[in-house]
């Protein structure tokens, strides 16, 4: 997922979004919020292995706008849905574990900062 392109493409065949899946970032935060229709869960924990190399190709707006939409959609999963019919579903843990490795310190450096930058929570 060294480019956003790629790291649409995982994500889309990863988690087997539909095929019209836009391959942006706001098709990314809908997909992810409506993983219930498809993958039903108590609880979702998606892990990027190698987060050293994530979108390292590209601009560094492109890891805060990730960042953004990942901590977007978790606040949208801990919320409860009522009054909505067949949407309804209580809040569901949604988290993002990212593995970079030992040998990376400055790949974890360089997403640890930009969260900041964007204002989203990080735990270390």
């Amino acid at each position: 997922m060294r480019s956003t392109k790629a790291l649409m493409s995982e994500f889309g065949a990863t988690l087997q979004f539909f095929d019209g899946f836009g391959e942006n970032w706001y098709a990314l935060r809908e997909c992810l919020e409506c993983l219930d229709e498809w993958l039903p869960a108590d609880a979702y924990v998606l892990v990027v292995e190698n987060a050293e190399e994530l979108l390292q190709e590209e601009r560094p707006n492109q890891m805060s706008a990730l960042l953004k939409t990942l901590h977007e959609t978790g606040e949208t999963w801990a919320k409860p849905i009522a009054d909505n019919d067949r949407f309804d579903r209580r809040e569901i843990p949604f988290h993002i574990l990212m593995h970079v490795s030992d040998s990376e310190p400055l790949a974890a450096e360089r997403i640890i900062n930009s969260a900041r930058e964007t204002n989203v929570p990080v735990r270390i």
